[in-house]
């Protein structure tokens, strides 16, 4: 909770996507991976210099 209070002090407007891991257990390495492929769409659907 403190952590969302010194984000929204900083002018943040939203929370940032997190993620819950662990590289023993490799919770949430799916997550993380399909996250990371939806950002490169994006931005290869919008940057046509890529």
């Amino acid at each position: 909770a403190a952590y969302k209070k010194q984000m929204f002090a900083n002018n943040w407007a939203e929370m940032p996507q997190y993620f819950v891991t662990s590289a023993t257990e490799s919770t949430g390495k799916e997550e993380v991976l399909d996250y990371i492929e939806e950002v490169n769409q994006e931005v290869f659907k919008n940057n046509s210099e890529f």
